[in-house]
């Protein structure tokens, strides 16, 4: 038998472990067993770090099924409910995006003994800047079904919520200079979609030395073109510039446009020079 202090360390070690292990729900579609979890890129991080969610919905059974999916960013009609607390109690949300809605919603398949996945910047809903303790809590009305699928509108609802733990801590220049660079780097050498969701995420990052990788980013696809011109409008450099001038050449209409509002936003007389050319 273990000593008494012994054994308060060891419930400690638990209770801390419990603490940051992935929260996880199940629900039950037509006796199917189907598991949500949500979990945070890291749970340890300093304060301007961009912090990614996955949510989550794994089908545990041997048969195919469904999952509802369609537009999720703040304000969607169909997409998430994201609140923080933090030491000094909740943190204020980040406006709704009147646009957020728009987008197509249908069934997304569901293998057997598959998940599907949902990513979020936590940015988008709520912004920390302070170092501390913080409790993430996502909610969401998850829609499920079993296959064939012929009328999803039909599909069994379930009102899920999941909380998680993170700890905030005060960085140095290096240390955010680290973590542009890793995601920097992770974002060039993506896939597509995974691109552009790191482009998202390095652009929260208020730093012009983020500026060097959303220039490359402008050579790949549109998930990451697209970021990549939006955040370079936030530094009027010569560097910045030359890039966005180089894209009003771009064959894509919307790309075009894009840039030239970037090169508005960085309100310089070589900006407007380029402009008018």
């Amino acid at each position: 038998m273990m000593p008494p202090a012994v054994l308060s360390l060891s419930i400690l070690a638990s209770l801390v472990n419990m603490t940051n292990a992935s929260p996880t729900q199940t629900i039950r579609v037509n006796n199917h067993p189907v598991s949500v979890s949500l979990a945070a890129a890291t749970t340890k991080l300093i304060v301007g770090e961009p912090v990614t969610l996955t949510f989550s919905v794994a089908n545990q059974t041997a048969d195919e099924m469904y999952v509802v999916s369609g537009p999720i960013g703040n304000g969607a009609t169909d997409g998430f409910t994201v609140t923080v607390t933090g030491p000094a109690g909740p943190l204020a949300p980040v406006p709704p995006n009147p646009m957020a809605s728009n987008g197509a919603t249908g069934a997304s398949s569901l293998a057997a003994r598959s998940t599907f996945v949902d990513r979020l910047l936590l940015a988008e809903w709520v912004k920390i800047d302070k170092p501390g303790r913080y409790t993430i809590t996502v909610a969401r009305k998850l829609r499920v079904g079993v296959m064939p699928s012929t009328n999803w509108s039909k599909a069994q609802a379930f009102d899920v919520r999941l909380d998680l733990a993170i700890d905030v801590a005060v960085g140095t220049q290096a240390q955010l200079g680290a973590v542009i660079d890793r995601l920097g780097t992770k974002m060039l050498a993506a896939s597509e979609d995974d691109g552009g969701s790191i482009a998202e995420a390095l652009a929260t990052i208020h730093d012009a030395r983020v500026v060097p990788y959303f220039i490359k980013a402008l050579a790949l696809d549109w998930s990451r073109q697209f970021p990549a011109i939006r955040a370079l409008g936030s530094y009027p450099t010569a560097d910045s510039l030359a890039a966005l001038v180089r894209m009003l050449a771009a064959t894509d209409f919307n790309t075009r446009i894009s840039a030239a509002q970037a090169i508005a936003d960085h309100k310089s007389d070589a900006g407007l020079k380029a402009l008018w050319a």
